[in-house]
C-alpha cells in the first residue's frame, strides 16, 4: 500500500515539470554540499563493506543514529 502511493506521488512530482525540476535541482545542491556526510553514513551503514545498502542496512543504521 505505501509503495502504491509513494508511486502516486512521485507520478504526480513528474507530471508537474517545474516543481520536479526545481526538486532535483535543490537534491542535486543538497548531495553535492553534503557528499562526505552522505559517504561515511553510507561505510558505517554498510556492515557487511558490501558496498550495498539493504533496506535492512539502511533502516538499522537509522535506528543506531536514533539510539547511539
Amino acid at each position: 500500500m505505501f509503495q502504491s502511493r509513494l508511486e502516486k506521488a512521485c507520478d504526480k512530482m513528474r507530471a508537474e515539470k517545474d516543481s520536479f525540476h526545481e526538486f532535483i535541482n535543490t537534491m542535486d545542491r543538497w548531495l553535492i554540499n553534503n557528499h562526505r556526510v552522505i559517504q561515511r553514513f553510507f561505510r558505517k551503514f554498510d556492515e557487511d563493506g558490501e558496498g550495498i545498502l539493504t533496506y535492512e542496512d539502511f533502516k538499522s543504521g537509522l535506528w543506531c543514529l536514533l539510539k547511539c
